[in-house]
């Protein structure tokens, strides 16, 4: 049995000046279109993205899982944080996936994820939880809305890959290769849970186990291995009466 983690995906917004991406990202062109709200979309030979507009000065960056891989793991996320440290950089979106992979099937399934779902054993606060099963037998159990803060997919990955044209794992079977994919979306967080797995200090297990977690599926515990580790609570702002508490009874 194979297990690996890794960041899948990567937004960045960078609020000061950015002239140019590191030689790392490859060459680029500028498309005929923008996109995510900005006029100009320049595309790079490693599938990194580059949005921007004459109107504004901050830009968006784009890193797909692709191109992570073709980067490395390791240069984008310490690029991220430079940013967030020298150019006033946000992570506004990360996704954090964790594979597992048996020849014999894997030891958990989305099916049974959402037996757990249904039973009401998912330790979550997600109320939706749709479930497909697509005609190759690849199923996926989405947990939470697309548009949320926190969005889990727990899906047959060698299937879909099969589906995107990837021969390479053409000849894999409905159940053996399933992966658990959290997207995350939150500017004032993002970095720092970055920063938190560059340095070692969060598993991506555990962050996943955090959003959703079944405590009796025997598979799905062997493979997350571990506690659930919180993610940062989202920063809010302080109300009158929460100000005046905080000004008044507050040592100075």
């Amino acid at each position: 049995m194979q297990i690996t983690e890794h960041v899948d995906w990567l937004s960045i917004t960078v609020m000061d000046k950015l002239d140019k991406l590191p030689s790392w990202a490859g060459q680029s062109k500028v498309l005929d279109r923008g996109g995510m709200g900005y006029d100009t979309c320049r595309l790079f030979s490693t599938g990194i993205r580059l949005f921007s507009s004459s109107e504004v000065d901050h830009k968006h960056i784009q890193m797909s899982a692709e191109s992570l891989w073709y980067v490395g793991h390791d240069n984008a996320l310490d690029y991220a944080l430079w940013l967030a440290d020298n150019r006033q950089a946000r992570v506004t979106r990360v996704d954090l996936a964790k594979t597992v992979y048996s020849e014999q099937g894997a030891p958990y399934t989305p099916s049974q994820c959402l037996s757990q779902m249904e039973s009401g054993k998912a330790v979550t606060r997600a109320k939706k939880y749709p479930f497909t099963r697509d005609e190759l037998g690849g199923e996926t159990l989405n947990i939470g809305g697309r548009t949320s803060r926190k969005f889990m997919r727990i899906y047959d990955k060698g299937i879909d890959a099969l589906k995107k044209g990837d021969l390479i794992l053409a000849t894999e079977q409905p159940g053996q290769r399933i992966r658990a994919e959290l997207e995350y979306k939150d500017k004032d967080t993002g970095s720092q849970v970055i920063r938190d797995i560059a340095s070692g200090s969060r598993s991506i297990g555990g962050t996943i186990k955090s959003v959703v977690d079944f405590p009796e599926l025997d598979g799905w515990q062997q493979v997350m291995n571990g506690a659930a580790e919180p993610l940062p609570e989202k920063p809010r702002p302080l109300t009158d009466t929460r100000k005046w508490l905080h000004d008044s009874v507050l040592p100075a």
